[in-house]
């Protein structure tokens, strides 16, 4: 019980150590590419043409980035 009240307490004092007149600065990048072929690790995977969009966002000193391959033929390799 009392690790649930401290708990408690704990989350309810985060709006004091974050006041709302704070900001968050985020900034953030978009990539869209087509490639000729996908290669990973030196072996050729698909060597028809592929789609590769990427996503990117930073705040401070923290990045998080999204990366995807998608093919842009029916066949898959």
């Amino acid at each position: 019980m009392t690790s649930r009240v401290s708990r408690l307490a704990m989350v309810l004092a985060l709006p004091a150590l974050f006041p709302a007149t704070a900001t968050l600065a985020l900034d953030g990048r978009v990539d869209l590419s087509v490639q000729s072929a996908y290669i990973w690790r030196g072996m050729v995977l698909n060597d028809e043409p592929v789609f590769q969009p990427s996503v990117t966002v930073w705040s401070g000193g923290f990045s998080a980035s999204v990366w995807g391959n998608v093919n842009m033929t029916a066949d898959n390799g």
